[in-house]
């Protein structure tokens, strides 16, 4: 049994016209926990076109089904998909997260990922261009087609847009333009700028997910250039989100005012928002390379296949038995030519371990960019390796020590290590390998220590005779006793400063 086209586009018609009176949006305070739930977005227009597309695609639909029979030309798969992306968008644009990304900067990361990475591939597999042309009555159907035929800027104007790498460059400088602090704020204070922002947003989505997906028509991209795509969005996306979560500075002072009553902090909210945008974010991209990875493979696989099957077939074997080969004759000492799957095996093998870069990238991006935002540390200590001991200098205060490194809890310091001779190299329990200390290079080392405690080092290799007495012991003190400790230290002498300090590390040394 079919629904009927026009009963349904009525019937859809009056769900829109006998909504519930919901308050707008934007344009008011900062929504709390107690109000946000009656700040729904009814802006006609928006609440129109969301209704409008769906009544056509469902009218299309149906008309469709019943030319075709259920399943036909649009499978019931596309169907959900194409109503789940109204539904991730209707969540991102009418229901109160809308208000609420206006208070809490981690609630509009939200709404920019359901407009960038779930309802664009959603509408994107529902193919929804078939249903919404079988919306039309038949005549303005069949001129729009003819239209299209005839109209070649159309499809030249069509395969421009679609260039993976124009399409690669928006979609990067989409999501890295406005998230700029003073284009992100004006789009706040602004609702044509957001309105503009919100387009743009699933606009580039739509264009990014066509070329990874494309559910119809020949591939623009092959599997294995899919993934590289993929991959290179992972590395750009991935580093905003690390920025925005180890940043030390609130990026958007906008929010400053508005989060208090949700509990957090605007630093707190800032994090929250880049986590969202590093991780799970990158599992959909991820998810998605995988899933190419498994169709190329599987594409592979069928290919072979039949290739292995047209070679043993009979037919096959007698045509080759009885006419001579198309290929011209190898010449004396010429290679015979191999086949193409060491080809394949190449590309699969660069895929993998582009596919595993960003893992490696996780480890060591975190630290990189928050060294980048937050600068050089306010304590910095100089060491320097001589045979047979270790010299301490802090060079803001003018202090030097022998074979001994304070250093406060709970803060960042740099070290840089050097050598005055030889070759040494600096064992501590923190460190997870020895580090080479060598008279050419300065080695920089960024610290931070949590716990108050006494930790004992010395020289790991490379001393020579006196490496069992090159020892160096490392005091992690309190950040006022650490204070204190620099107090006292102004004025004297090296030798004094290489001796006992039990009474600074409060107890430590007992």
């Amino acid at each position: 049994m079919f629904i009927r086209p026009w009963p349904a586009f009525i019937f859809s018609a009056l769900l829109f016209l006998v909504q519930p009176g919901l308050a707008w949006a934007h344009g008011e305070a900062p929504h709390t926990p107690a109000t946000i739930w009656q700040h729904w977005n009814r802006d006609p227009l928006l609440l129109f076109g969301l209704w409008l597309v769906a009544a056509a695609y469902l009218l299309g639909t149906t008309k469709l089904w019943q030319r075709l029979g259920p399943g036909q030309g649009i499978r019931y798969s596309h169907v959900l998909a194409f109503f789940g992306g109204l539904v991730a968008l209707v969540i991102a644009l009418v229901s109160p997260l809308d208000g609420l990304a206006e208070t809490l900067f981690s609630a509009h990361m939200v709404q920019h990922l359901l407009l960038l990475i779930v309802a664009p591939p959603l509408l994107v597999w529902s193919r929804p261009v078939i249903p919404l042309l079988w919306a039309l009555p038949q005549p303005a159907r069949h001129a729009v087609g003819h239209g299209w035929r005839q109209a070649r800027w159309g499809g030249r104007a069509w395969h421009l847009l679609t260039q993976p790498g124009l399409v690669w460059a928006l979609y990067a400088l989409t999501l890295w333009l406005w998230h700029l602090p003073r284009l992100y704020q004006a789009a706040l204070t602004n609702d044509l700028i957001h309105e503009v922002e919100h387009v743009n947003f699933l606009g580039v989505g739509l264009l990014f997910w066509w070329l990874v997906l494309q559910p119809v028509g020949p591939r623009r991209l092959g599997y294995g250039a899919t993934i590289l795509f993929i991959f290179t969005t992972v590395l750009h996306s991935g580093a905003l989100g690390a920025l925005l979560t180890f940043a030390q500075i609130v990026l958007y002072p906008i929010y400053e005012t508005r989060v208090a009553a949700w509990g957090l902090t605007p630093l707190e909210d800032q994090q929250v928002a880049g986590i969202l945008m590093w991780l799970p974010a990158g599992f959909v991209y991820v998810l998605t390379a995988l899933v190419s990875l498994g169709v190329w493979l599987h594409q592979l696989e069928t290919r072979l296949q039949r290739h292995e099957a047209a070679i043993l077939s009979p037919a096959v074997v007698q045509t080759k038995l009885t006419v001579k080969p198309s290929s011209p004759p190898r010449l004396p000492g010429q290679a015979r030519r191999r086949p193409n799957q060491s080809v394949w095996l190449l590309n699969l093998g660069t895929t993998i371990l582009l596919a595993l870069l960003p893992l490696v990238l996780l480890f060591d991006l975190p630290a990189g960019l928050n060294r980048l935002v937050a600068g050089e540390p306010d304590v910095v200590v100089e060491v320097t390796a001589r045979q047979w001991a270790w010299q301490v200098r802090y060079p803001a205060h003018e202090i030097e020590t022998l074979n001994e490194l304070h250093l406060p809890t709970g803060r960042p310091v740099l070290i840089r290590l050097s050598s005055q001779d030889i070759w040494h190299s600096l064992s501590l329990p923190m460190l997870a390998e020895t580090v080479a200390v060598t008279p050419d290079k300065v080695q920089t080392l960024y610290l931070q220590i949590d716990e108050v405690g006494l930790y004992e080092g010395q020289c790991g290799d490379f001393c020579g005779l006196g490496q069992a007495e090159m020892k160096i012991r490392l005091i992690a003190q309190p950040p006022a006793e650490f204070e204190a400790w620099l107090v006292s230290q102004r004025g004297t002498e090296p030798e004094l400063r290489s001796q006992p300090v039990s009474i600074q590390v409060s107890g430590m040394l007992e």
